[in-house]
């Protein structure tokens, strides 16, 4: 995989071109070093168990310069993408924290896979103890009101106040928590169990009210933002207020219709994901007034210090 080193274009596209058309003018030596670019912006919320080769995506993603949080949606899968990447023997988890090269496996508990059988939901959440203790990122956890989610409200409840207490006694975790028509029982139980204190909480897609969003602002969360979250005129006005040192940027990709009817398996590269957080950092970069440049070293320091 790593022989596309050789030759003075990459098929990802994540260095510039040489130039090197006959008659240029540009001298051979010049050909020797690849034109520098800055590296790829950090992803805060990936989807990597949807995607088929995981191992092409990892390299190219080192290969880049990148750091993906890749969430998982239940910790069954959690454990199939860990067991993926510990088969690429050039990305071990590093210092047993869920590091393999530059992703940062979460286990998770989604709330579109919350089962509403008690019995079910018990076995679910025991898998994801016993998955907690071998990484530091939790995600894709929350709550999710929606009308389409309202059978499994009790139990998404139950679920997320549990991995918010196992989080908060382990301490030093980093969540991405999704939340939907849900965010002052999210910000309760948060609160409540200590995982605010103990932990990293970053919301994906902020979607409540400019009430809850000062609410979360004031507890002390970060954000990852998307172009999906820019496409409204609500969340063009919130990353206006939201401290740029809480800034994250995410492509909460790969798009899949219906996944949690059958787990997803699709074509889908590094390079693919990397249109969407530069399109997302223009749009910011604009809505704030800062230059574009700026604001990626500000993103990737974001990013260091939540995501190493």
């Amino acid at each position: 995989m790593r022989t596309r080193l050789a030759g003075c274009s990459m098929r990802a596209g994540f260095f510039s071109a040489t130039g090197c058309e006959e008659g240029s003018g540009l001298h051979p030596a010049a050909l020797d070093e690849p034109a520098p670019v800055a590296p790829a912006l950090p992803d805060a919320h990936f989807h990597l168990g949807f995607v088929a080769d995981k191992a092409e995506f990892i390299a190219d993603a080192a290969l880049a310069g990148g750091t993906v949080f890749a969430a998982s949606v239940t910790p069954d899968e959690y454990r199939e993408t860990r067991s993926d990447l510990a088969r690429c023997s050039d990305w071990a988890d590093e210092g047993g924290i869920g590091a393999f090269g530059p992703v940062r496996l979460a286990v998770g508990l989604h709330p579109w896979w919350v089962p509403a059988d008690e019995a079910q939901l018990e076995t679910v959440l025991a898998a994801f103890d016993e998955a907690l203790s071998e990484t530091r990122f939790v995600g894709e956890v929350g709550l999710d009101f929606s009308k389409r989610r309202e059978a499994t409200r009790n139990a998404q409840l139950l679920a997320f106040r549990h991995i918010a207490k196992q989080c908060a006694e382990a301490g030093g975790k980093v969540l991405s928590v999704h939340c939907v028509k849900a965010y002052d029982d999210a910000l309760r139980i948060l609160k409540e169990t200590g995982c605010l204190e103990a932990c990293t909480c970053i919301f994906h897609w902020f979607s409540g009210s400019s009430h809850q969003l000062q609410q979360a602002i004031k507890a002390g969360c970060r954000f990852s933002v998307g172009r999906r979250m820019l496409a409204t005129k609500k969340g063009r006005e919130y990353v206006k207020v939201i401290p740029l040192e809480r800034l994250l940027l995410e492509t909460d990709a790969p798009d899949v219709v219906n996944p949690e009817l059958a787990q997803p398996q699709v074509a889908y590269s590094f390079a693919q994901t990397q249109a969407s957080p530069l399109d997302t950092l223009s749009r910011l970069a604009e809505i704030r007034g800062i230059g574009a440049s700026e604001l990626a070293d500000l993103i990737r320091g974001n990013a260091l210090s939540v995501l190493g």
